[in-house]
């Protein structure tokens, strides 16, 4: 017999053993694959020269035959390239001579601007010089300058009553009795209280000096807001002397017709501003087509990587004997160093992908292996087939029993019908009853029994069995897949 953990244990040792083979051979198969793509990479880069080259010849008309549909397309291509690098051109040309021309409308209109700027400043200095001698100014001006100092004092004041009345109140507002008086507007002619209440307010009064006190507290409070009245009365007035010195003012210039050059002014700056806006305009549309046109002679262009695209499909496309046709078909020597190292490179690949090919197949069966394996075993866990209860018969090999589920000589559900098939499960002796009694008549655990399990002194009971007996006979234990 083999106990349940000495299988599993057996078990576990042939799926670590695979698991070690799956990462040999996954190093493996990473470093032959990592110099594959290097070789396909290289592979991909001299085909990509090649195809350059080979749209350098059709270009420059040096290729004299084996001219295919991918050379046709991509000179379709490179005619629309010439014809857009021609028409971009002609757009600079044309924009440089716009530009020239906004250039100089710009100028004329910054010189009428300029002019317009002169007249109405002229005209405007002219009117207040004029005003300024005038008595009638003079003395709004004189009103204005001195209801504004006015009002500026009075807004001093008021700010500065303010502040005092925020500091000073306070003593007042502590007072919790006076508060209480002033709350109930004790002093005032709306005061209101019953006779009681009334005394009893007079006598606190009295306590604590209130009459003097709301006195002095009441004008605290009114004087900042007077004050504040006060400012905005002469800032009014202010205001008003002020205007009054801007109608003056007005009247003036209207009728030596400023306002008509002032608008005039305006009327310059706006022309100069749209002239601006299209000189940035143009600007713009140049500067895009100089990167346009940096693009088609730097050859990063749509029109150039179709064609390189074209080319370099249809060269990995083509065999290596009608490459070399194509090269002997030029009169440059170095497509056909090209071509002789893309065969080399080609016969790398292949080699590499031939070395790769049977690697590849046995990480797929190892992986398939592997997961039979672990589906085994994990039903053998599943089932607690490593309890300390269960065991095996020594006709099973749970060795061979995976190598030919390994091999696929057998299915998973034949393998694990095979472990099935061996599993045995022990009986563990039954523990006797307590003795209830020195003595009976019979029962459970008495000294003799007529018919009850575990009779004692060795005497076998009328109808029933030892307790180190079993099913089956044997060794004892039951299969678990047959009967008793």
């Amino acid at each position: 017999m083999q106990s349940g953990q000495s299988v599993l244990r057996d078990m576990d040792s042939r799926i670590d053993a695979l698991r070690a083979q799956a990462h040999v051979l996954a190093n493996d198969l990473n470093a032959l694959t990592a110099r594959r793509n290097a070789a396909r990479a290289q592979e991909s880069g001299q085909t990509r020269e090649l195809a350059v080259l080979r749209l350098d010849l059709l270009q420059a008309n040096q290729v004299a035959s084996g001219i295919d549909a991918a050379d046709q397309r991509a000179l379709a291509l490179l005619t629309q390239r010439a014809q857009t690098l021609d028409a971009l051109n002609q757009t600079i040309v044309n924009s440089e001579a716009q530009q020239q021309s906004l250039k100089a409308a710009r100028s004329a209109r910054l010189a009428e601007r300029d002019a317009a700027a002169v007249r109405a400043n002229d005209a405007a200095i002219g009117v207040r010089s004029a005003l300024s001698a005038t008595s009638d100014y003079q003395s709004l001006q004189t009103n204005s300058l001195q209801t504004a100092q006015t009002a500026k004092q009075a807004r001093d004041k008021a700010a500065t009553a303010a502040t005092d009345r925020e500091s000073k109140r306070k003593p007042y507002e502590d007072d919790r009795l006076f508060m209480y008086l002033w709350q109930r507007r004790f002093g005032f002619p709306e005061y209101a209280a019953n006779t009681l209440t009334r005394a009893l307010d007079q006598w606190v009064a009295h306590l604590i000096g209130y009459d003097g006190a709301h006195r002095n507290y009441r004008m605290l409070l009114a004087l900042a807001d007077h004050l504040a009245a006060h400012a905005e009365a002469q800032e009014a007035i202010a205001n008003a002397a002020q205007s009054q010195l801007v109608i003056a003012e007005d009247a003036a210039l209207a009728a030596a017709g400023v306002p008509a050059l002032d608008a005039a002014l305006d009327a310059a700056d706006a022309a100069l501003n749209a002239a601006e806006q299209q000189i940035e305009a143009a600007e713009v549309r140049y500067q895009q087509t100089l990167l346009e046109r940096a693009a088609i002679v730097a050859g990063t262009d749509p029109f150039t990587t179709e064609a390189l695209n074209v080319i370099a499909a249809q060269l990995g496309r083509e065999e290596l004997n009608q490459l070399r046709a194509d090269a002997q078909g030029t009169a440059t020597p170095q497509d056909d160093a090209m071509v002789a190292a893309l065969a080399n490179l080609r016969v790398e690949t292949g080699r590499l992908a031939e070395q790769l090919a049977p690697l590849e197949a046995h990480q797929a069966t190892l992986l398939k292996q592997m997961a039979e394996a672990e589906q085994l075993r994990t039903h053998f866990r599943s089932n607690a087939y490593d309890s300390d209860n269960s065991e095996f018969e020594s006709g099973l090999a749970i060795g061979a029993v995976l190598d030919r589920l390994l091999r696929g000589a057998v299915v998973f559900n034949d393998a694990w019908e095979e472990v099935n098939r061996h599993h045995r499960v022990r009986i563990p002796p039954m523990s006797r009853m307590p003795r209830t009694s020195s003595g009976g008549g019979g029962g459970f655990g008495s000294g003799r029994s007529s018919g009850g399990f575990g009779g004692g002194s060795g005497t076998r009971s009328g109808g029933g069995f030892r307790s180190g007996g079993g099913f089956g006979g044997g060794g004892g234990g039951f299969k678990t897949g047959g009967g008793f």
